[in-house]
């Protein structure tokens, strides 16, 4: 993903917004612009448009922000009313996150709310029987998409292009398999898996980790029940000897918080072991 070459925000939307937020914002607003434009059905759902990215796309775009940065600029956006999000993934357990410019924020560009382009290319609508047309005989871009032809910067790739059908017409096509590509932060709770991660002595691999931190998609009680457990297992004199303590990702597969340890015999006062207390060692 190519990074952006220009930092560009728009100043009256810093003044409102802050800064960082403006220059998140203006990536937003073009891909909002750019799906309205194409007038591509598959953005466009409650009467808005809509775009999607993950926080690791993000990073490869705004490169002088980690991850964490991103997801705070982005509840700030969400916070102080810039920014909508929602979830229209098909599959239920892609936890892609989608968003559009709110009202407020495009009223600040200059753009309509909702959906009331009258482009050649909307698909939504039905186009206005009265539309001007050039020379050619050819409708006229909306006026509002004319000042936007030439694109702040180089915009990322977007969705793969569609593949194209093979085989007899009469049969359904299989739809590609997505490559399960596997990640470092985890999309549920990440600044909590943070923390546990920092705080969990048994290492092994974190993105095995990850997968399993989003696959149970813990509440905030269990995430809080969790943490107490841990405690009480690494208190644990079988963890502290460095005893059946499991890998990261096992831990949370097995519900392994749910365990009770047992406390292994403490030696007698004075470090001596049973077997040097016997007299016919000692003699």
């Amino acid at each position: 993903m190519e990074p952006l070459k220009r930092i560009i925000g728009e100043a009256h939307v810093a003044v409102v917004y802050g800064m960082e937020e403006a220059v998140f914002l203006d990536a937003i607003m073009f891909w909002y612009r750019s799906n309205r434009g194409n007038g591509s059905p598959t953005h466009f759902y409650e009467g808005r448009w809509w775009t999607y990215n993950s926080v690791r796309v993000f990073e490869d775009i705004f490169p002088w922000w980690n991850a964490g940065q991103i997801r705070r600029i982005i509840a700030r956006c969400k916070e102080k009313g810039a920014l909508l999000s929602g979830n229209f993934n098909k599959d239920q357990r892609d936890r892609t996150v989608w968003y559009s410019p709110s009202d407020e924020l495009l009223a600040l560009y200059g753009e309509p709310a909702g959906a009331t382009c009258n482009c050649r290319n909307r698909q939504m609508e039905e186009p206005e029987p009265t539309a001007e047309c050039d020379e050619n005989g050819e409708p006229l871009p909306c006026s509002t998409h004319d000042r936007n032809n030439i694109p702040p910067y180089s915009p990322p790739t977007g969705e793969p292009a569609p593949v194209p059908a093979s085989g007899p017409p009469d049969k359904p096509q299989k739809k590609p398999r997505r490559s399960r590509q596997k990640k470092s932060v985890p999309t549920h709770a990440p600044e909590r898996f943070e923390q546990f991660w920092q705080a969990y002595p048994g290492g092994g691999s974190r993105l095995k980790a990850v997968e399993e931190w989003d696959a149970l998609a813990a509440s905030p009680e269990l995430l809080r029940e969790m943490a107490q457990a841990l405690k009480r297992q690494k208190a644990s004199r079988m963890w502290q000897d460095g005893v059946g303590i499991p890998h990261a990702h096992r831990w949370l597969r097995d519900k392994r918080w749910t365990d009770k340890l047992p406390e292994a015999p403490r030696p007698p006062a004075g470090g001596a072991s049973g077997w040097a207390d016997d007299p016919e060692v000692r003699t």
